[in-house]
């Protein structure tokens, strides 16, 4: 078996870009392996030779190649839960979490909707071209369908009753 050889940086930076199968491997990085005997030409572009493998597999490993630390979210969650716990955001149940307080009863917003649509429908009668009174009209009606879907998913307080 061969010694292993000592890189330059831009060696190493060329091995480390084809033993990941980078595509961004300049030729002339490739052909700095070539000439090592690491790398030799293959179909359209560059493989390792069993040489240029076992020199990729020796070289030392980044942080994010050693081990597989836990994501990202659990961290965030370990950090966040405590704090929206305390702030009342969360409540626990036991030992057992029961998640977000929900926004009980928010407030409905179908007279609103209404007004807009009143104000869509004003501001057509006005329109100087038929094209602009046709698209306030269209927003007239798209702010309808929002006040009835609003009456139909969130009834009005009156009617809902508190919580």
């Amino acid at each position: 078996m061969r010694a292993m050889l000592l890189l330059t940086r831009q060696e190493e930076l060329a091995l480390r870009r084809l033993g990941s199968q980078s595509a961004s491997i300049a030729p002339s990085a490739a052909q700095l392996l070539v000439r090592l005997a690491l790398a030799e030409p293959y179909r359209d572009g560059w493989r390792l030779t069993p040489l240029g493998l076992r020199h990729y597999q020796a070289l030392p490993k980044s942080p994010l190649q050693r081990e597989k630390s836990k994501p990202v979210i659990d961290d965030v969650l370990n950090r966040a839960i405590p704090l929206a716990r305390a702030a009342g955001i969360t409540k626990p149940d036991g030992d057992k979490e029961i998640g977000i307080v929900p926004w009980r009863n928010p407030p409905n917003r179908s007279d609103e909707y209404r007004k807009r649509a009143d104000e869509a429908r004003k501001r057509a009668e006005t329109a100087f071209d038929q094209q602009a009174r046709q698209s306030l009209l269209q927003i007239a009606e798209t702010w309808e369908r929002m006040a009835e879907y609003e009456d139909k998913h969130n009834p009005p307080r009156s009617v809902q009753g508190s919580h």
